[in-house]
Formats: C-alpha cells, sequence, structure tokens
C-alpha cells in the first residue's frame, strides 16, 4: 500500500523515503516468506516497476532500481518456477531495463 501511496505523488521527496521504505518491508517478507509463497516477490516487482515508472528518477537511479527489482523477482522465479505471473512480470521488468539500459536509435539518452 505504501508504494501505491507514493505513486500517486512520485515527484515528493517524502514519497521517496515512503516507497524505499516499502521496498526494504517486501524485502523483508521475502526474507520470510519467500522460500514458500511467490506472492511477496511479485507485490515487490510489479509495485516497484510501477514506482520506477512514475518516480523520475535520474537514469543511474531508475537502472539500480530496476537492477534491484530484477534480481528479487529473478530469486522468485527459481524459489517458484512455475508461478507463471512471476515469469511474465520478470520479462516486463527485463524489457523495462533494456530499454532505458539502451537508448532507442535516434534518441539520446536520458541524463545521468
Amino acid at each position: 500500500m505504501q508504494l501505491r501511496k507514493a505513486c500517486d505523488e512520485p515527484r515528493s521527496n517524502a514519497m521517496a523515503v515512503l516507497a524505499e521504505e516499502a521496498l526494504g518491508r517486501l524485502e523483508n517478507a521475502i526474507q520470510r516468506r519467500g522460500a514458500v509463497d511467490a506472492y511477496p516477490y511479485h507485490v515487490l516487482g510489479s509495485q516497484g516497476l510501477s514506482w520506477a515508472r512514475r518516480a523520475g528518477l535520474k537514469r543511474l537511479e531508475h537502472r539500480a532500481l530496476l537492477e534491484r527489482l530484477l534480481r528479487n523477482v529473478e530469486e522468485g522465479v527459481k524459489r517458484h518456477p512455475t508461478s507463471m505471473e512471476l515469469q511474465k512480470l520478470h520479462a516486463d521488468l527485463r524489457r523495462e531495463y533494456l530499454m532505458i539500459a539502451v537508448p532507442r536509435l535516434g534518441q539520446e539518452a536520458p541524463p545521468v
């Protein structure tokens, strides 16, 4: 819920702090429940992706966040290989990551 709230006002410094706290809590939930439940991985990945898209982060911050989300969701896919939702989310995160890592032809890279 905290990440959703942060997405409503993505440019606010207070919301950036709220988002970071929420990401940390979700990573803690993964440590506690990730071996038996795919849900915390999915929430972290999907809500984190939403935050990454709306937060107006600088290019390097955006990239670091996507790498963080990818690492977690990749772990989730390994632990829960039958979860089609996690597999789709993993593909979405990789696509988003590649879009920022390699600028499209004819476009400048976003500022660092």
